[in-house]
Order: C-alpha cells, then sequence, then structure tokens
C-alpha cells in the first residue's frame, strides 16, 4: 500500500510539473505549482524525512507561493496580438530536453546501486531539536 501512495505521489508531482512548464495561463501554472510542490512535501514524508516535509509546507506553499500567486493575481497582464510562436523556439528545447534525458536514464540504468532490505523511517524532527 505504502508502494501505491508513493507512485501515486510521483505521479501528481511530475504532472502538475509538466502543466506547470506548458500552461500558458500563469495563474493556471502557479496553481499547478501548488500541487506540485504539496507533491514534494508528500514525498518528503514518504521518506522519512518530515522536518523537510514541514519545511516545504510553511516556507514554499505558505509563504513563497503564495506571495506569487497574489503577486500574478494582481498584476495586469497586457493582452495584445500573440508573437511569433513557430517550431524555432521548440525544436532546440525538444533535443535539448531528450538529450538530457538520454543522459539521466544511461546514468540511473548503468549505476551499481547498492540494494538493502527496507527499513521503516524513522523521524528526524527529534534528533534535530536534540
Amino acid at each position: 500500500m505504502t508502494g501505491l501512495v508513493f507512485y501515486l505521489l510521483a505521479a501528481l508531482t511530475v504532472l502538475s510539473a509538466f502543466f506547470v512548464v506548458f500552461s500558458r495561463n500563469i495563474v493556471h501554472a502557479g496553481f499547478a505549482l501548488l500541487f506540485t510542490l504539496f507533491g514534494v512535501a508528500g514525498l518528503y514524508g514518504m521518506l522519512g524525512a518530515d522536518f523537510l516535509a514541514v519545511t516545504q509546507v510553511i516556507v514554499y506553499i505558505g509563504g513563497i507561493l503564495v506571495l506569487v500567486l497574489f503577486t500574478v493575481m494582481m498584476t495586469r497582464i497586457p493582452r495584445g496580438p500573440g508573437g511569433a510562436r513557430g517550431l524555432d523556439r521548440f525544436v532546440p528545447a525538444g533535443i535539448i530536453a531528450l538529450l538530457l534525458f538520454a543522459l539521466l536514464y544511461k546514468v540511473i540504468t548503468g549505476t551499481p546501486w547498492a540494494e538493502r532490505a527496507p527499513e521503516p523511517p524513522a523521524g528526524t524532527t527529534a534528533r534535530l531539536g536534540l
């Protein structure tokens, strides 16, 4: 059950991050960033880093994201004719993204990862307090 929740949180985080990147409306991108940051906080919690999860929620979601959303929503964005949106912008970016994905895939699959039995995560907040 825990593995399923972890994969669902990872999927929520990645899908909302894609929406942040590819959204044309900046307000929608800001709200998608909210889900991305909540997903990251959930992943921190699932990995046993409870202090990082709470810090993620308080600092990034509670402070910075709210500031960004209010700033974007209070700013008047001029509406005019759109600029040229040809393939000249997307092809180089796509090629670079595919090359980075191939590099990451090669590093992840080529690394001899140490295998050990999974152990339940221990809380980190008490140790930080001491």
